[in-house]
């Protein structure tokens, strides 16, 4: 659940599962940087330690703990026997998708058509993406799907109602009204199902009135929680809302005023919206990953998954049909849904009176795009195509494109030389320099060791407020292109800093000093990267840390990365 503390919205987190995740963040957040190719099997062999901190995530903390049910049963299993921050990251995305793959499973093998088309959409790289990850989507997207099923299944079922469909419809539409109110739409569906179906009229009122009584009352329930813990960026407290997600100028309460006071605005918000001319939406339903969805697939991949997806919806042969009034129903429950995801991204992201909203992303859609298929079915019947021999081949070819794209950006490594170069601050030679992992590099200037301060070894180096410019090294024979990436600990207040160039083509110079992450002991984390811009040939770099107040500070663990572009 989640907590408030000094105007700050979060929980406490270990500080083992902080560290487990540092690297992998910078990875995610930098797009110059790749993962380790084993993956840092260290952090296997951590325990996860009571020692914990707070940590600010406001944007999740608003989600029901519904949303997390799969991951969070793993989790909840596996911490008594004290194992490693790793082992429950990965037994938590696995365990979420093997639920998520069970109940696709399940849906596909009840619902009585389009099970071609169901297969198509379950098996897009972004649902797949979303399925083995700890998003509260995977839930959402569960539950949205296996509700679909059974409404789908009852639609052409000849049997009446029983009271265990009732329940089973009941508990789904609770926990997706719990999971992700914006979903609550899809109850809806239900007027889907033929009034033969029902035992009496009075049966069919109490069938659909329960349901939507339940799922509204969910909704209220779960709001009155969220809006008791509701903080803007404003109300934020002014040291930490910068770290967060959260947006200056958004305001729930002054948006809803805004979009009361202007009864044309929001219609405006939703045409806006749904025809914006990045319209990065409709890319990421099929493929678009990272952070800020910075790694996406090529648009002409996009344009032909859309072009197969649309063959297999007018092209499948199925036993059963929708009628117009029933496939009216089901874009109206599609359409609903939507409007209230917007109402939601906009009232809670977009700064008052934006008129339009920014931050729609394909994942959301994930659990409304098959009905919008469904709904549009085959308008042809005579046209009926064996659409199996294009989804087997075209899921195999669409989701190796997706692990291509991924490889190249985490893993794959373009750069054809990379030399790592650490210095612990354990040895200095006879001059007083800093001694590092390569025999050829030394850090030069002002320096001096502390036992007092050390976050690995006997020592880390000192920082003195009289020396401006300490373990400096200058590095040669740079191109552009080429990369330096400089990180280490510190306690105080210092910058790293790269600099060169050359007279005939400018010159650069580039501080470091913005905390990445803290540690239990108090030792601050900073990095920086340099992709070298300048249009001419070899260059010096200069590294050195500098002192950025009047008092003392330690480093320790500096590592200097250098990589280089093989040279024609």
């Amino acid at each position: 659940m989640p907590q408030q503390l000094d105007k700050r919205l979060g929980g406490q987190i270990p500080y083992a599962l902080s560290d487990f995740e540092a690297p992998f963040v910078m990875v995610s957040t930098v797009s110059e940087l790749r993962t380790s190719w084993d993956g840092h099997p260290d952090s296997f062999k951590q325990a996860t330690s009571d020692t914990s901190v707070f940590r600010d995530f406001p944007n999740t903390a608003y989600y029901s703990p519904v949303s997390y049910l799969p991951q969070a049963f793993i989790i909840y299993v596996l911490k008594e026997f004290y194992v490693s921050p790793a082992v429950l990251y990965y037994a938590g995305r696995i365990f979420g998708f093997i639920a998520c793959l069970l109940a696709l499973l399940y849906v596909i093998r009840i619902i009585p058509v389009y099970k071609w088309l169901f297969t198509l959409l379950a098996l897009l790289p972004m649902n797949l993406f979303i399925a083995n990850s700890f998003s509260a989507d995977t839930m959402t997207n569960i539950l949205s799907f296996l509700f679909i099923g059974l409404v789908f299944r009852s639609a052409f079922d000849e049997n009446k109602i029983t009271t265990k469909f009732f329940v089973a419809l009941a508990i789904l539409s609770a926990l997706l009204a719990l999971a992700k109110l914006v979903y609550v739409g899809l109850v809806l569906l239900l007027f889907i199902i033929p009034a033969g179906r029902f035992r009496s009229r009075r049966h069919k009122v109490f069938f659909i009135a329960g349901i939507f009584a339940l799922a509204f009352f969910c909704v209220f329930l779960w709001s009155s929680v969220v809006m008791k813990n509701y903080l803007t960026y404003e109300d934020y407290n002014v040291e930490f809302r910068n770290g967060p997600t959260l947006v200056p100028g958004a305001s729930y309460n002054d948006q809803k005023a805004y979009i009361l006071e202007h009864p044309v605005y929001f219609p405006k918000v939703i045409l806006n919206s749904i025809f914006n001319p990045d319209q990065t939406y409709l890319s990421s339903y099929i493929g678009r990953f990272g952070a800020f969805l910075d790694v996406p697939m090529p648009l002409w991949l996009i344009i032909i998954s859309y072009l197969v997806i649309l063959f297999v919806t007018v092209g499948e042969k199925n036993e059963h049909a929708f009628s117009v009034r029933q496939r009216i129903v089901i874009f109206l429950s599609m359409f609903s849904s939507f409007v209230l995801l917007l109402l939601s991204q906009h009232l809670t992201w977009d700064p008052v009176g934006k008129g339009s909203v920014d931050l729609i992303q394909g994942r959301y859609l994930i659990p409304l795009f098959p009905l919008l298929f469904a709904a549009i079915g085959n308008p042809l019947k005579k046209i009926r195509y064996p659409v199996n021999f294009t989804v087997v081949p075209f899921v195999l070819f669409l989701n190796g494109f997706a692990t291509w794209t991924l490889y190249e950006r985490y893993v794959y490594e373009p750069y054809d030389h990379i030399k790592k170069i650490t210095c612990d601050a354990e040895s200095m030679d006879a001059y007083g320099n800093f001694k590092t992992s390569d025999k050829g590099v030394i850090l030069q200037g002002c320096s001096n060791q502390s036992s007092a301060e050390k976050r690995n070894g006997s020592f880390s180096a000192v920082v003195s407020p009289t020396c401006t410019y300490c373990f400096t090294h200058v590095f040669k024979g740079f191109n552009k292109g080429d990369l330096v990436g400089v990180s280490a600990w510190i306690k105080g207040s210092v910058a790293l800093t790269i600099t060169g160039g050359r007279k005939d083509c400018g010159s650069f110079y580039n501080e470091f000093s913005d905390e990445h992450y803290v540690d239990r002991h108090g030792w601050k984390f900073i990095y920086g990267i340099l992709v070298i811009s300048a249009p001419c040939d070899t260059m010096d770099i200069g590294f050195f840390v500098q002192g950025k107040d009047e008092k003392t500070a330690c480093v320790d663990d500096i590592t200097l990365t250098l990589k280089k572009i093989k040279q024609k």
